[in-house]
């Protein structure tokens, strides 16, 4: 039986959600593969957000257009073609769903068995644990590291590194790229963006892919052997 991972962005989308009893995707991000449940997780903009608090049974389905149920915005998603779907009895979770690793979360299906045995959102994307891989080899190096280090640009936007590393050679971000995480192409492009303005305030940032982290474990440490020794 399947499962929807769906994103709630904020506080007035979570009130539709209790009290209306229904929540919406634009139809172009909605999975092919039939499903009977939604999860909701709840970004940061939320109260109660960084989370899955709720999961639903989902009763029906409309396809309609956004203004059509949500009024005139004067933007162009007002005409876009939404999928309505209209939840049974809303459940909380005893225990909320995590997002410890602070992974970036888009709609995703999965099985209703791990999702009732997930406590972190790893658990259901089956992601490994990239980063206590990474992090066991600088030990081992001796190699001195902030572990979600938070970098202020002077632009004034922040990103988290999975590492830093501040010697008198570099000053390093290290990013440990899930292939779930780090794949679909406006997840590159962030990446990209994101290294460039890092790069331009002066930190240098190397990319360990999940293939590279579980299968080319000696190529990685000679990459950081030849940066720190």
């Amino acid at each position: 039986m399947k499962i929807l991972i769906s994103v709630i962005n904020n506080e007035n989308d979570v009130d539709l959600l209790l009290n209306e009893s229904w929540y919406r995707i634009p139809v172009r991000f909605c999975p092919v593969q039939s499903f009977k449940f939604i999860a909701f997780y709840e970004t940061k903009r939320c109260r109660n957000g960084g989370k899955i608090n709720y999961f639903a049974e989902i009763k029906s389905t409309e396809d309609r257009i956004r203004h059509d149920f949500m009024g005139l915005s004067g933007q162009k998603k007002d005409y876009e073609l939404y999928r309505i779907f209209h939840l049974n009895d809303i459940k909380k979770l005893n225990t909320p769903i995590s997002n410890n690793n602070k992974m970036r979360v888009t709609f995703i299906l999965t099985t209703m068995h791990k999702f009732k045995s997930a406590r972190d959102l790893m658990d259901i994307f089956d992601v490994p644990d990239l980063e206590g891989m990474v992090e066991s080899w600088l030990e081992e190096m001796n190699i001195e590291y902030v572990k979600e280090y938070t970098f202020k640009c002077k632009s004034g936007k922040r990103y988290r590194f999975d590492f830093a590393v501040m010697s008198s050679k570099y000053l390093l971000d290290i990013e440990c790229d899930s292939k779930k995480g780090h794949s679909n192409i406006k997840q590159v492009e962030y990446d990209l963006m994101r290294d460039r303005e890092i790069n331009a305030n002066g930190w240098n940032v190397l990319r360990f892919s999940e293939y590279q982290i579980i299968n080319e474990k000696e190529k990685c440490i000679n990459v950081l052997n030849s940066m720190f020794k």
